[in-house]
């Protein structure tokens, strides 16, 4: 039974980080593709996050698929308007938990670009954790269209990972 129950989740798991990454990457190509720029960025701030997209689209797709499987039963249950509302919560979570794992990513590249300090360590918890829960939410507020585009593929997403096991129609095996 907990074989069985750890596999779902797995299996859940990889649909919901493989689904979102695909989708995310994709959306990211398309709308680079009409001259609209995905991430906001400020006024004299290197931008790591669009020169490294992808990876710090994986740190977004990874948090948000553990928290589609931990949420995706209580998904299934509710009204549609429920299931919205809880789909932004998802979304903000991902944004409280993933923004602090991005400034240190932020900070690892600035060192990478030759911006390493003594204390290396120290300034890529510290400032990292502490500048990512600053900026971090910010940006992914101001980076519109592509937020917004995000939430309702994490909706679709949940939709797909609340049904999970996928049944086959009786129909579906005569054929």
């Amino acid at each position: 039974m907990i074989n069985q129950s750890l596999k779902e989740n797995l299996l859940k798991f990889i649909t919901a980080f493989v689904a979102s990454f695909i989708f995310a990457i994709a959306c990211y190509d398309i709308l680079l593709f009409f001259g609209i720029k995905p991430f906001a960025d400020f006024y004299r701030m290197y931008a790591y996050h669009s020169a490294y997209y992808w990876q710090f689209i994986f740190i977004m797709c990874f948090v948000f698929s553990i928290l589609a499987v931990l949420f995706s039963k209580k998904f299934k249950t509710l009204s549609l308007k429920k299931q919205i509302l809880l789909t932004l919560l998802i979304i903000v979570l991902t944004i409280i938990i993933s923004s602090p794992i991005g400034g240190m990513l932020w900070h690892l590249h600035d060192m990478l670009a030759g911006h390493f300090p003594k204390k290396w360590l120290w300034k890529l918890i510290r400032y990292g954790f502490r500048e990512g829960v600053q900026m971090g939410w910010l940006i992914i507020l101001f980076s519109a269209p592509y937020n917004l585009i995000g939430a309702v593929i994490s909706f679709f997403v949940m939709k797909t990972v609340a049904d999970f096991p996928w049944k086959k129609e009786k129909n579906d095996e005569e054929i």
